[in-house]
């Protein structure tokens, strides 16, 4: 098969293309390339008509020209509505496409700066906790002393303690040993890190779930995201999986260490991250909003742009007949 007969093979395949199936060629040959970067300049050296965004315009009007090939006024009128629809159809798909790489670039960004920051949270409060622990120790030693004299000692010693504990503790010289049950009334700092971390997980889920979402409903399944955008996805999701592993380990030797002392109730102050659950249920309500966000905010271009944008390039290449 010569070069000549496989191109026009090609643009008869062409021609009958739905706009869904040139939206899902236009993902894929972007994923031919290892960013969006060298994507955008290897379309920079093609000529116009052979851009990926470009040849569906053509292939949509004959396929209206087929479907109606008559030469009366109704048949004209039929063919720029045909066209008009599928060009619209695949507009919008290309701007859904767009939409959700910059939406999910945006989030990645924001995402894995905080889960960045909350890994090394968690190792200093890791850290802090291991302190802590001695302090409460060494405060319980000094709180069954009888030595009068060293009163005022005792009191300054037993400050500076709590400031370490994880309580927020206010000490009165009528009260200068901290309350027992201080930690079971008072959050800790590695109670507050977990709720923050699985309001990030949460989020970060649901938005790669939308993706997903928006790959069936509008792609067939097929992947629309950029290949450097999809390793980042990835990357990050490896980050904050790593937080979530190393926050329910330090969790689990808390509470071992907690059953032992008899602190019951410090233990269920601090469950540990449900991570195989929260995947399982991001697939919800808030990623379908996400999703409809998405397809909104594309729906809304493309109508902002579509008469401006098909106007003038069918004046230029389908004419007034």
């Amino acid at each position: 098969m010569t070069t000549t007969t496989a191109n026009k093979r090609l643009d008869e395949i062409e021609t009958y293309l739905t706009p869904k199936e040139w939206a899902v060629r236009l993902a894929d040959e972007g994923r031919k390339y290892p960013s969006a970067l060298t994507y955008m300049k290897a379309l920079a050296k093609l000529p116009l008509d052979e851009l990926p965004v470009r040849r569906p315009y053509y292939a949509f009007e004959e396929q209206a020209g087929e479907r109606h090939p008559g030469h009366k006024p109704e048949d004209s009128r039929a063919r720029r509505h045909l066209t008009d629809a599928l060009w619209t159809e695949f507009h919008t798909l290309k701007l859904l496409i767009r939409c959700v790489n910059l939406a999910v670039q945006s989030k990645v960004e924001s995402i894995r700066l905080q889960a960045a920051l909350q890994l090394s949270a968690l190792h200093a409060l890791i850290l802090q906790d291991a302190f802590a622990q001695t302090a409460r120790q060494t405060a319980a030693l000094l709180t069954t002393q009888k030595q009068r004299d060293a009163k005022s000692e005792r009191q300054a010693v037993l400050k500076l303690l709590a400031a370490f504990m994880e309580a927020d503790i206010r000490q009165t010289p009528s009260d200068p040993v901290p309350p027992q049950d201080a930690l079971s009334r008072y959050p800790t700092p590695l109670a507050e890190w977990n709720h923050e971390h699985t309001a990030l997980l949460k989020d970060f889920f649901a938005h790669r779930a939308a993706v997903e979402l928006i790959q069936e409903q509008h792609f067939d399944g097929h992947p629309i995201l950029f290949l450097d955008l999809e390793a980042e996805l990835t990357e990050t999701a490896r980050t904050i999986e790593i937080a979530v592993a190393t926050a329910n380990e330090c969790l689990k030797c808390r509470a071992e260490l907690r059953h032992a002392e008899r602190d019951a109730a410090e233990c269920e102050s601090n469950p540990a991250i449900a991570l195989e659950s929260i995947k399982a249920s991001a697939n919800g309500q808030r990623a379908a909003a996400i999703a409809q966000k998405w397809q909104h905010d594309a729906s809304f271009e493309a109508i902002e742009s579509d008469a401006e944008q098909w106007g003038r390039w069918r004046e230029e290449h389908v004419g007034q007949g």
